[in-house]
C-alpha cells in the first residue's frame, strides 16, 4: 500500500537570526549561548551560498557536541563477516515497488525519542525497527528500553559508542538475565548514563532473526527500498557533520564526508525526481526539536546514508499488552460489506517466502471506516494459526475495491493449510473472515 505525495521543492534563503527571534525549537534565541548562535549563522551562510535545499537553525542538538550525539562505532571485522551472517537469506523479489512509501502514514512508527547527551544512538537504532515491527504486526504501540542495551550488553558498549545490538533481542543473555529479548521502558527507564545492569528483567518480545541488507557496505537504492517494503523500518548508519547536526527542514543534499558515526532508522522514501532518484525519510533520536519533528528528508547517497543497513524479523507472540482503548463508534443502520479474494498467492525459494495480492471489495450500502486485514496460515494438526502479515485500510467506498500486496519470509518449520484473511474493525472485532481457495503446503528449512 503506498501513499502519493504532492511535492514542492523549495530553495530556502538563509538570513542571520535576530536576537529577539524564536528558534525552530521554540526557544527564545536571546537565551542561546553566543558561540552556538555564531556557529548557526556560519552554517546558514554556507547553506545559502551553496544553494542547498534545506535549512539549518537552532535545536537542542546544537547545544551538544557531535561526539555526544553520535556513538556508532564500526567494528573492524563486521564487513568481512557479512556473507555468512543472517542477511544471506534476504532475497530481492521481483516486486514493483511504489515511487513513494512511508511507514508513518501506514501506522508503522512510534513516537520520536531523545537520546540526550549520551552516544547511545546505536541502542535507539536497534530498538526502533523492533518497535515498528510490533506496531505493524501486533497492532500495539510499545516503548522498549534502550537503557537495557546500554547497561546490560556484554560488549563494552555504552554512552561512548556501540554497534547494532539485535542479538540481545534474539539470543544473547547477559549475566543476571534468565533469557534474551527486549525489555519494556517501564522496567528499565532511560537515564542517558552508563549505569550498571539492574536485572533480572522480563523480556516480552523477541526477534526471530536479523540481517544486513545485501550489497554492503552501502546497498543499492533498490535493495534498501525492498528491505523497508518487506521488513518495515530498518536500521542504518550515516555520517553526521555540522550541517546534518543543524538541519531544521527541507531535503538535505549537502553530502558531507567523513567516517560514519551515527545510527538512525529509515522509514520510507520518495522518488520525486525520477526512478530511484529521490530521498529517504529518516527517523532520528534527538527529540522533536531537531529536523522536521524528529525526521529528515535526505537525498539518496548523501552522508553515506544506508551504510550497514539492517533489518529485523519478528513474529507477534500470543499474549500482547492491551492497546489503548478507542471510543466505540456509533453504529449505523447500514453497514459496509467487505469481501476479499486472492488475485495471486504463490511461494518462492522452497516455500520460504509467501507472496500474494488480495482484492477487498465493499459491496455494502455505506463507505467503510478504517479496518485492518490480517493474513493467517492455518496449520494442519496445530490449534493456533500463524499471522503472516497485516494491512491497514483507512476507508473503502461503496462498490470500490483495493488491491493489497504482502510478502513474508517464514521462519523454520513445516506449514500446511489454507491461507485465511480476517477483517478487523475499529474496535478490534473480527467482522468477517474467509479462507482462500488456494491450499499451499510450505516446508521451510
Amino acid at each position: 500500500m503506498s501513499r502519493k505525495f504532492k511535492l514542492l521543492c523549495l530553495v530556502l534563503a538563509m538570513v542571520p537570526l535576530a536576537a529577539s527571534a524564536v528558534s525552530h525549537a521554540g526557544t527564545p534565541l536571546d537565551t542561546v549561548h553566543p558561540a552556538v548562535m555564531a556557529h548557526i549563522q556560519q552554517l546558514q551562510q554556507e547553506v545559502a551560498k551553496e544553494a542547498h535545499t534545506f535549512s539549518v537553525g537552532y535545536s537542542t542538538a546544537m547545544e551538544k557536541s557531535i561526539d555526544e550525539l553520535c556513538g556508532l562505532r564500526e567494528p573492524s571485522d563486521w564487513l568481512s563477516a557479512v556473507p555468512t551472517m543472517r542477511g544471506s537469506d534476504f532475497l530481492v523479489q521481483a516486486t514493483t515497488l511504489p515511487s513513494s512509501y512511508d511507514w508513518r502514514a501506514l501506522g508503522g512508527t512510534t513516537p520520536i525519542k531523545d537520546q540526550s547527551s549520551c552516544g547511545s544512538c546505536w541502542a535507539f537504532g536497534t530498538v526502533g525497527p523492533l518497535e515498528s515491527q510490533i506496531k505493524i504486526q501486533c497492532g500495539v504501540t510499545v516503548d522498549l528500553s534502550e537503557q537495557y542495551l546500554v547497561s546490560c550488553n556484554m560488549n563494552g558498549w555504552g554512552c561512548r559508542g556501540g554497534w547494532w545490538a539485535h542479538d540481545y533481542h534474539m539470543s544473547a543473555v547477559p549475566p543476571g538475565e534468565s533469557q534474551a529479548g527486549a525489555v519494556l521502558e517501564a522496567s528499565d527507564r532511560y537515564t542517558a548514563t552508563d549505569t550498571d545492569c539492574n536485572g533480572p528483567h522480563q523480556h516480552p518480545y523477541k526477534i526471530t532473526g536479523w540481517g544486513y541488507v545485501p550489497g554492503q557496505p552501502i546497498p543499492s537504492v533498490q535493495q534498501i527500498k525492498q528491505a523497508i517494503y518487506t521488513y518495515g523500518p530498518i536500521g542504518s548508519a550515516v555520517y553526521v557533520g555540522p550541517k546534518w547536526q543543524g538541519y531544521t527542514g527541507g531535503i538535505f543534499n549537502a553530502n558531507e564526508s567523513g567516517q560514519i558515526n551515527h545510527a538512525i532508522v529509515l522509514v520510507g522514501w520518495v522518488d520525486d525526481i525520477g526512478p530511484d532518484n529521490g530521498y529517504w525519510i529518516l527517523r532520528n533520536s534527538w527529540g522533536t526539536s531537531w529536523g522536521e519533528n524528529g525526521y529528515m528528508r535526505i537525498r539518496y547517497g548523501c552522508n553515506q546514508v544506508g551504510y550497514a543497513a539492517n533489518y529485523v524479523q519478528f513474529t507477534c507472540p500470543g499474549d500482547q499488552p492491551a492497546p489503548t482503548p478507542t471510543p466505540t463508534p456509533t453504529p449505523s443502520v447500514d453497514n459496509p460489506d467487505l469481501t476479499g479474494s486472492y488475485k495471486r498467492l504463490v511461494t518462492y525459494y522452497g516455500g520460504r517466502r509467501v507472496d500474494g495480492t488480495l482484492r477487498v471489495v465493499n459491496s455494502g450500502k455505506v463507505n467503510s471506516g478504517a479496518f485492518k486485514v490480517l493474513f493467517y496460515i492455518s496449520h494442519d494438526g496445530v490449534s493456533k494459526d500463524t499471522l503472516i502479515g497485516t494491512k491497514t485500510v483507512t476507508s473503502l467506498k461503496v462498490n470500490c475495491y483495493k488491491d493489497m500486496t504482502f510478502t513474508k519470509t517464514m521462519s523454520s518449520g513445516t506449514y500446511s493449510g489454507q491461507y485465511v484473511l480476517a477483517f478487523i474493525d475499529a474496535d478490534g472485532q473480527v467482522t468477517e473472515s474467509n479462507e482462500s481457495n488456494n491450499t499451499i503446503s510450505l516446508i521451510i528449512p
